[in-house]
């Protein structure tokens, strides 16, 4: 039989004044008061963590009482790991992170402004378009440019990253993909979300827990379209619309989840009339390399349509399994696994273009 005197006593603690007691927010990871982008690293370092179930679980955005808190918070005084709880069921899981989705855009009249330490350029590793100071384009054309974390000669410890890419909305649609990024695979979660009125792409990537990766590179390609109905802007060849793109508030957070300053970038496409174009060269697209099985079991056979300069596996950790150099080597090649596991082969043209290729060894 339930005792009545401790049923009164729940009761009476569920009607106290609210403040004194936390809150949580469901989807809001980071306690700022808005669900965005930026929820997402925190949830994915918070992965897999076990604490007390709220008494009125729920997914609605809205304020949810705490009565008990987790064992653990996120470093730097950051907010209590139940705040990764989106539903309160007392597990952080993939559940959370489709709460993430569902309340994207959500705020409270109180939020509170981002922090995010600044990129200082020579530094800290930049996360910028890979393309020419001025790109061309005319209506309707189609552009994808490769999205480069850290320096060739650095390597970069990721564990969650978020950013936002503005662009104008009017001119330009905008899409991303990961295909080919030494950050993205099994062991990683992303977000995409395009606000097209307001002319952001907003990004988010972690990995599960600590599990950082090391490496520089890829991050994904980002997909520009220009709208066709500009040329009705552009009545002579010597008319041209330029078009800035920027990367904002990059969040990038290593496996002791410390924030790391990274130097956005930005680019300019320079629309003009077609006729304008035609002395105008197009941006050197990337070599075409196909990698053969995969999955694999001893081998894999490289077909590339530039001479590569090397090749280099990356364990699923991060760390360098085995550097070839492939100066005068001709395509197809064959290249022996570093092991059983997943990998990333990363492969070095010999005009220093790279592409990145996951392959599973059985």
């Amino acid at each position: 039989m339930p005792n009545p005197l401790r049923y009164t006593f729940f009761r009476w603690l569920l009607l106290l004044p609210v403040a004194g007691r936390g809150q949580v927010y469901p989807g809001d990871v980071n306690a700022d008061g808005r669900v965005d982008q930026y929820d997402l690293p925190y949830l994915g370092y918070a992965f897999g963590s076990f604490g007390p179930a709220r008494p009125d679980d729920g997914s609605v955005f809205g304020p949810q009482n705490l009565l008990l808190t987790w064992s653990r918070s996120f470093p730097n005084d950051g907010p209590n790991f139940a705040h990764a709880d989106c539903n309160g069921d007392g597990q952080v899981n993939l559940v959370d992170f489709l709460l993430i989705h569902a309340n994207f855009g959500q705020s409270t009249p109180t939020a509170d402004s981002l922090f995010l330490p600044a990129g200082v350029p020579g530094l800290d590793p930049p996360l910028a378009l890979e393309a020419p100071a001025v790109i061309y384009a005319a209506p309707g054309q189609s552009l994808s440019l490769p999205l480069l974390l850290g320096d060739t000669g650095d390597t970069v410890a990721f564990n969650g990253l978020a950013f936002s890419l503005r662009f104008p909305p009017d001119e330009l649609q905008v899409s991303i993909d990961f295909s080919g990024s030494w950050i993205a695979d099994s062991s990683t979660l992303s977000l995409v979300r395009t606000d097209k009125p307001a002319g952001e792409l907003a990004v988010g990537l972690t990995r599960f827990g600590s599990d950082q990766l090391v490496g520089n590179g890829p991050v994904a390609a980002v997909n520009f379209i220009v709208e066709g109905d500009l040329i009705g802007l552009l009545q002579t060849p010597d008319d041209s619309l330029k078009l800035h793109v920027d990367l904002e508030e990059v969040m990038l957070a290593n496996g002791d989840f410390q924030f790391e300053g990274v130097v956005p970038g930005s680019i300019c496409i320079v629309v003009k009339h077609p006729d304008a174009l035609t002395n105008i060269p197009e941006p050197v697209s990337p070599p075409r390399i196909r990698v053969f099985p995969n999955p694999a079991t001893q081998a894999v056979w490289v077909d590339s349509e530039a001479p590569l300069r090397r090749a280099e596996w990356i364990s699923a950790l991060g760390q360098t399994a085995g550097v070839l150099p492939l100066e005068g080597s001709r395509s197809p090649l064959r290249l022996n696994r570093p092991g059983p596991g997943l990998y990333i082969l990363r492969l070095t043209t010999a005009d220093k273009q790279t592409s990145l290729h996951k392959i599973i060894f059985h």
